[in-house]
């Protein structure tokens, strides 16, 4: 079971301070990224995550992936105080086109939601929450599915994982009425929402 992050909407970071000190780029991932996007997961999944099967899952995503209905964004630092400091991965968002109509998803009898792109995934290293981060993460997805030329973006989360539903309320996205099953997962643990471009 996913560990939900608890929603802390006053708990805000010194951003002048921080990105004083931090250069942060947003860029599109490359092959290698799945093993820090994996590491992600694994931290915020917490005691009990399969860090080998999400290793497994990322590289095979990262693999078959077909970067025209499918990207995953890194969000990556360097300190600017030192000239020889690598790129730190602290975060990662994924989109995806869904077309529910088509072969790939014929093994799912019982989907209901419409097919367009759907944010997948975002995580953020604990100790660089509350920076902005996440919301840019999202911004780029946001952007990369206008440019495809979506009217709409969508997104489906847990009843139980508040954080995320409250995040994306702050982004313009509205809830959509209904009972609703994304692939396999039942209605009583899918929460549906989307927003306009």
């Amino acid at each position: 079971m996913a560990f939900f992050v608890e929603y802390e909407p006053d708990d805000k970071k010194n951003y002048d301070e921080f990105y004083s000190r931090y250069e942060l780029t947003i860029r599109r991932s490359v092959f290698s990224d799945y093993i820090e996007v994996a590491k992600i997961t694994t931290d915020r999944r917490g005691e009990g995550a399969d860090h080998e099967q999400n290793l497994e899952f990322f590289k095979n995503k990262f693999e078959l992936r077909d970067e025209k209905e499918n990207e995953y964004f890194i969000a990556a630092l360097k300190d600017k105080n030192d000239p020889d400091a690598q790129e730190e991965v602290i975060g990662f968002s994924h989109i995806e086109y869904c077309d529910f109509d088509s072969e790939k998803y014929k093994k799912y009898e019982d989907i209901n939601t419409p097919s367009g792109w759907y944010l997948l995934g975002l995580g953020v290293y604990p100790k660089y929450r509350r920076l902005g981060i996440g919301s840019k993460l999202t911004d780029i997805r946001l952007k990369w599915a206008r440019n495809a030329g979506a009217k709409k973006v969508y997104f489906y989360t847990n009843p139980l994982n508040v954080t995320s539903q409250e995040f994306h309320k702050v982004l313009g996205f509205k809830k959509m009425e209904g009972e609703w099953r994304f692939l396999d997962r039942p209605s009583s643990k899918t929460v549906m929402f989307e927003a306009d471009l």
